[in-house]
C-alpha cells in the first residue's frame, strides 16, 4: 500500500467490505478518498470499467 498525504483513522464495515472486494476479478486495487469522512472509491488496475464506493464511519 502506498500513502503519501497526512495519517487519518477511519472504519469500514468488513462485512460491505469484503462484498465488494470479492466482486472485482483483479487482485490489485486502488482506493480514493479525498478525507476520513467521504466516499471510497474503490477501482481495479485491471478493469477499468469496473469500480465500486464503501462509506466510512468515525472511530
Amino acid at each position: 500500500m502506498e500513502y503519501d498525504d497526512k495519517e487519518i483513522e477511519l472504519g469500514l464495515n468488513a462485512r460491505y467490505l469484503i462484498d465488494l472486494l470479492s466482486a472485482f476479478e483483479s487482485n490489485e486495487i486502488q482506493l480514493e478518498l479525498k478525507n476520513e469522512f467521504g466516499p471510497i472509491l474503490v477501482k481495479s488496475l485491471d478493469e477499468q470499467n469496473f469500480l465500486g464506493v464503501i462509506m466510512p464511519f468515525k472511530l
